[in-house]
């Protein structure tokens, strides 16, 4: 893991051309999809490698960077490209605290910085990151091999089933929409109907990237599936690893299940 000088964690945006620093970097092409283990106390956004990212990438980006921030964490932007960095950070909860900082570059010399500080509070991003720290996730690979070799596996697919039939669905798997998840599995819920054989069986929640799966999965733990983990990247990493899909039957309108008043079934998409 990348430090900087007050030995704090750092994420590094684009390359360091002083590799002996000893510093981790994370490369523009993949930065703003990337789902890291850690978080940050720091990083440090260059003005090169912003200009590098596709301007239809820019946003994902910033938000991708903020959630892996820990609470406080201040992140440094070249002065050249904070104006148009300024508005994707404020929409991402990142808020101004210095446009003018002066300090070593991290390659050479000096360089004027703008820098941003994410929030103390709790952030969605924070429940993200304390579900993962209780799950063993899975890479599309790593799944690919799992249900290859073991019939225990259950994938819970928490889409919706206009997106399952849209993007495709992982053969075998169940369609459980995120709003029913607990009832549809909880034996103690009257609604439990998935078909899951104990609380010790490998349950793998996917989403469309992966992110509301974390939550997911945590509460399946909670609710005593000790196994229960999500698919790192979803159904989109699932897919760029040239993993096959099938494409769902359209959902019967008899078969949709209301369960306290609400539908099992709504157009939206779950990320």
């Amino acid at each position: 893991m990348a430090r900087d000088d007050a030995g704090v964690p750092l994420l590094f945006l684009g390359s360091v051309e002083r590799p002996s620093q000893g510093w981790l970097a994370i490369e523009v092409d993949v930065a703003a999809r990337a789902q890291l283990p850690e978080r940050f106390a720091s990083a440090v956004v260059p003005a090169v490698a912003w200009c590098r990212v596709p301007p239809t990438e820019r946003r994902l980006l910033i938000h991708n960077l903020a959630a892996h921030l820990l609470p406080g964490a201040r992140v440094l932007v070249g002065r050249s490209v904070a104006d148009e960095v300024g508005g994707h950070a404020r929409a991402c909860g990142l808020d101004i605290a210095d446009l003018d900082h002066v300090r070593r570059d991290y390659d050479s010399g000096m360089r004027v910085w703008a820098v941003y500080r994410r929030t103390e509070r709790v952030t969605i991003h924070d429940l993200v990151a304390e579900a993962r720290a209780g799950l063993v996730r899975l890479s599309p690979t790593a799944l690919a091999a799992r249900l290859g070799s073991a019939s225990d596996c259950l994938v819970l697919d928490t889409r919706t089933p206009a997106d399952r039939r849209r993007f495709g669905a992982i053969a075998g798997s169940r369609s459980v929409p995120r709003t029913v998840l607990e009832w549809r599995c909880d034996p103690a819920s009257g609604y439990a109907e998935v078909g899951i054989e104990g609380f010790d069986q490998l349950l793998v929640v996917v989403c469309n990237e992966g992110y509301s799966s974390s939550l997911s999965a945590m509460n399946l733990q909670r609710l005593g599936f000790v196994n229960a983990t999500d698919l790192i990247g979803g159904v989109m990493a699932w897919r760029a690893a040239g993993l096959p899909l099938v494409i769902d039957e359209p959902v019967d309108d008899d078969l949709i299940t209301t369960i306290g008043g609400c539908t099992a079934v709504a157009d939206g998409c779950a990320r």
